[in-house]
């Protein structure tokens, strides 16, 4: 393999990853938004903006093993 195959392969599996990781994080949102019936009013509005804060400042402890796993495939 050549190293523009290389650098093909190792952006190919960055790019599975980070959609994968944006894939999750929009499950996760929607998920909180079905289980708290949250609609577009303020009050959910900023319920839901707190959430996205939690989401960030909790980053560290998500589960990057379903990431790796899509990687190997």
């Amino acid at each position: 393999m050549n190293y523009l195959n290389t650098f093909l392969f190792i952006f190919s599996l960055l790019k599975l990853a980070f959609r994968h990781a944006q894939n999750q994080a929009r499950d996760i949102r929607n998920k909180i938004k079905q289980i708290l019936q949250l609609t577009n009013d303020k009050n959910s509005t900023i319920l839901e903006e707190t959430i996205e804060k939690f989401l960030r400042s909790t980053i560290q402890k998500y589960d990057i093993e379903k990431i790796a796993f899509v990687c190997i495939l």
